[in-house]
């Protein structure tokens, strides 16, 4: 049974006073805005599963950046490499 505001308020006055039992009452969430542990349990699976399909987009596009550098990177080197020992056997 969620308790209101109001009820909270009542109940808190004769312990704390008016003052402190209405700054209480204003400050506490009603019942219905507080995440209960199957709330935060079902957010926590729903972030393990967006987590880990994140991760898996990151490793495929790290592989494929990995074979683009090797496709681009290696014929350049070997090419620049090819062209510094032809022209040192000109010489």
């Amino acid at each position: 049974m969620m308790t209101t505001n109001v009820e909270l308020y009542e109940a808190l006055k004769p312990t704390v006073g008016a003052d402190a039992a209405r700054m209480i009452a204003e400050i506490i969430p009603p019942g219905r805005d507080v995440a209960l542990k199957s709330d935060i349990d079902s957010l926590r699976s729903e972030m393990r599963e967006g987590f880990a399909k994140v991760r898996g987009e990151m490793h495929a596009e790290s592989t494929r950046t990995i074979k683009w550098f090797l496709g681009v990177f290696v014929p350049i080197l070997a090419g620049t490499w090819g062209t510094m020992v032809a022209v040192l056997l000109k010489y």
